[in-house]
């Protein structure tokens, strides 16, 4: 029988769906408030302010936070350096200095920060990554951001434990990082559900993730200019192409992370074609209000009524 439940960690709505045992979802969510406790970057005992604080010096993290950092280096060595983790300066820079729901969307408040020019974007080729010791030495002037990348790390996560935990098959949804397993309730298979959809569209998964990126969430405006989270490492400012919102199939929900976000700051054409090279597929809403779905991408969709599991887009 599935159980399910909702609630709200890491900065955005979080949906569980499992078949097993309902003690199964108290387990989950408290991996998932664990993730946020060592990851957030608002929090000051986490292990991601911890290592951010020590720069310049080598810092003993654990191993999930190492693994964690070691993904973030390979993605921005696969991606030619647009998904990047040392983008928290020009964020902070940016505004984005504290947890989303206190920020003033308007700017109101805001005007003490600096207005100067963009903040340089370091990238991670410096850090120092020790294996043997799970040791990572940040240069003096680099600091981490881990956020998306956390979420799909975690969705990951839980879905191994529930797996381990003896569930039957499981969803995890991290504010649209989302990983399936096992058999779903919709005749074997995972119904999820585009909120922007108006044809009432569903993408049916059998296994893996699926994550949904886009420019048109988290925005606030400062000094009369409209600003969102995503960041070009090239310019230090947000993001800016004709893609407004990417969808990606993957294998796990880190890769789809990844992945979702190279369409917005790589435009469509460029975005397409990196994605046929990782043979995964998706869908792009352009800044036109017209769509575009990758090769392939049509045989994840059908038509229901009924849905278990959103991704927020």
């Amino acid at each position: 029988m599935f159980a399910e439940r909702s609630f709200e960690a890491m900065g955005t709505a979080v949906h569980l769906v499992v078949d097993g045992p309902a003690e199964l979802l108290d387990a989950a969510e408290h991996s998932i408030h664990r993730c946020e406790a060592r990851w957030s970057r608002f929090r000051p005992t986490s292990e991601l302010r911890q290592l951010n604080a020590s720069a310049g010096h080598p810092t003993v993290v654990s191993n999930e936070t190492f693994s964690l950092v070691q993904s973030a280096i390979e993605a921005w060595r696969r991606t030619d350096g647009l998904f990047d983790p040392t983008v928290l300066p020009a964020l902070e820079a940016l505004g984005y200095d504290r947890s989303f729901e206190t920020m003033t969307p308007d700017g109101s408040g805001d005007h003490h920060l600096p207005t100067g020019p963009p903040s340089v974007v370091p990238g991670p080729a410096e850090i120092g990554m020790h294996p043997a010791a799970s040791m990572i030495e940040l240069p003096a002037d680099l600091r981490l951001d881990l956020g998306g990348l956390a979420k799909g790390a975690t969705a990951d996560l839980v879905v191994d434990e529930l797996r381990h935990a003896g569930a039957l098959a499981c969803c995890v949804n991290i504010g649209g990082d989302l990983r399936v397993w096992g058999s779903g309730p919709h005749q074997g298979v995972w119904e999820v559900a585009f909120k922007t959809d108006i044809d009432g569209h569903r993408l049916r998964l059998a296994a893996g993730a699926v994550c949904t990126s886009s420019t048109s969430q988290r925005r606030w405006i400062r000094n009369g200019v409209t600003l969102h989270h995503l960041i070009d490492p090239s310019s230090g400012r947000p993001m800016e192409s004709d893609v407004t919102t990417s969808t990606v199939i993957a294998r796990t929900a880190l890769a789809a992370e990844v992945l979702a976000k190279l369409p917005l700051g790589w435009g469509a054409a460029k975005g397409a074609e990196f994605l046929r090279r990782q043979n995964t597929t998706g869908r792009l809403e352009m800044k036109d209000g017209s769509r575009q779905d990758l090769a392939g991408f049509d045989r994840f969709l059908s038509w229901s009524e009924t849905n278990r599991v959103v991704v927020p887009s």
